[in-house]
């Protein structure tokens, strides 16, 4: 299975003409079970199908909690020890 999600180019600013600019309607890959997913689309049913489709919605978190990896986990502690501080 594939999706055709084609990048704009990683770390670079899209905008409406630049997106306007890579778009082709209806190019698609012509693979086997390729998911096309429509314009009209929301934010919300994209990630959805995208989930779905690679199997990602049931997949086993790479951490103990999506919300508390390293990154959220030192915030926290970084705010816990700003308000012991304040007190």
């Amino acid at each position: 299975m594939q999706i055709n999600l084609t990048p704009i180019h990683a770390g670079s600013r899209s905008t409406a003409s630049r997106a306007r600019r890579w778009y082709a309607h209806r190019d698609l890959l012509g693979v086997l079970n390729e998911t096309v997913i429509p314009e009209t689309s929301t934010f919300e049913q994209t990630a959805t199908t995208i989930l779905h489709v690679t199997g990602l919605a049931s997949a086993a978190p790479q951490t103990p909690c999506p919300r508390r990896g390293r990154h959220c986990a030192r915030e926290s502690a970084e705010a816990a020890a700003v308000a012991v501080g304040d007190s």
